[in-house]
């Protein structure tokens, strides 16, 4: 936008109270990063409620905990070997297309997990599984901080404030507290129905509630989470406008420190 005031690098430190209250106006002002949230946060809890729960479903539900590492160090290696396509993608269709789409992938590995029945799953089934989920997020880990960066620098634009610390501050909150949130909500949901991990054999409900707690679920939240992708505003011509209006707002700064 036009008329704004120059950004201000160094303000000085406010009182708790203040600091609240400008965090808030930005945060108000600033919906590309609002949406973020509510994609991160929904997309977050729902593979939270997986993770918290994974180890146990392959061990207590699907009988097959002697194979976990060989799963684990698989994920590992399909990781590196996945980070730089990341890249080459990401430069090609975009971010918010890039993380549409892994976000789709992951949604897929989850749906699979809610498939997969004690007895009838192999090692070869949970390697598939484990290749979509880290096919997946490790798109959407090396993509979300790069769009985080893209809104702080809208949230720049519009209130002529650099609030790079505070933005990330909320961010790595974010992160920790979807993790053990949803791992909480899918534990206490698959024992709500009975399942327990110490039984030799489990009930029909339990069998029930570990893939609703596991796959169904989080299915739902997370979904919710491509909505708010989707209506995100910011693409590579938006971000290059609002990178092209800092840039000439420093310099006119600059110009008049001369």
């Amino acid at each position: 936008p036009n008329g704004h005031a120059p950004i201000e690098k160094n303000p000085a430190k406010p009182s708790l109270y203040d600091a609240g209250r400008q965090f808030i106006a930005a945060v108000k002002n600033n919906r590309p990063f609002q949406l973020f949230v509510a994609a991160y946060m929904c997309l977050g809890l729902g593979l939270g409620m997986w993770g918290g729960l994974f180890f146990i479903y392959v061990d207590a539900f699907l009988g097959l905990g002697d194979q976990f590492a060989t799963i684990a160090v698989a994920g590992m290696v399909i990781g590196l070997l996945i980070t730089p396509v990341c890249y080459k993608l990401t430069t090609l269709l975009g971010k918010r297309t890039t993380w549409m789409i892994s976000s789709c992938v992951v949604l897929f590995g989850v749906f699979y997990t809610g498939t997969l029945n004690p007895g009838d799953a192999t090692v070869i089934h949970l390697l598939i599984l484990q290749t979509i989920l880290i096919a997946g997020g490790v798109f959407g880990g090396v993509i979300a901080p790069a769009m985080l960066s893209d809104t702080i620098d809208y949230g720049a634009l519009v209130d002529g404030v650099d609030r790079n610390g505070l933005y990330f501050s909320i961010f790595t909150l974010l992160v920790k507290m979807q993790g053990a949130l949803g791992a909480a909500m899918g534990l206490a949901l698959a024992g709500w129905f009975g399942f327990d991990a110490t039984a030799a054999e489990q009930t029909e409900r339990g069998i029930f509630g570990m893939q609703l707690a596991i796959s169904w679920v989080p299915l739902c939240i997370a979904s919710l989470g491509l909505l708010f992708i989707w209506r995100t505003p910011l693409n590579d011509r938006r971000n290059e406008i609002v990178r092209q209006r800092l840039k000439s707002r420093f310099d006119a700064k600059a110009d008049m420190e001369v």
